[in-house]
């Protein structure tokens, strides 16, 4: 029997069509992947958050070291750090514990086995002209 070429592409179209809703399950599927874990996160709340600091102590803060309460234990870690010229201070970013996050709270930065005092600030880090 002699096979026309609208039967193919008849042919085509369907397995075109099949491969498409194999696709649409894969992405259906892949969107629930994680959905319970991102759901009890929301439910549980926040437990660590963002904050500015300015270091009180002369050092300065880098990417993954520690920061720490009073009495030495890890709330958090340094995101971001650097010797902020505009505030003549060293300034930094990091997540911190959320009952760590209160502006005017101190904390401390692990930097080489030291401890350096740092105080949560409101970004952005400048002096306003007056």
């Amino acid at each position: 029997s002699d096979v026309c070429s609208s039967d193919l592409v008849a042919q085509a179209d369907e397995l075109e069509n099949r491969k498409w809703r194999a696709q649409e399950k894969i992405v259906f599927k892949l969107r629930d992947i994680g959905k319970d874990k991102v759901l009890a996160l929301k439910e549980a709340g926040i437990s660590r958050k963002l904050v500015g600091f300015e270091l009180q102590d002369r050092g300065v803060p880098r990417q993954g070291y520690e920061l720490l309460d009073e009495g030495g234990n890890v709330i958090g870690q340094v995101t971001s750090g650097t010797m902020g010229p505009s505030v003549g201070k060293a300034i930094g970013m990091g997540y911190v514990a959320k009952e760590h996050s209160a502006l005017g709270s101190d904390i401390f930065v692990a930097v080489r086995n030291k401890r350096l005092r740092a105080t949560v600030v409101r970004p952005p880090f400048y002096k306003p002209k007056a």
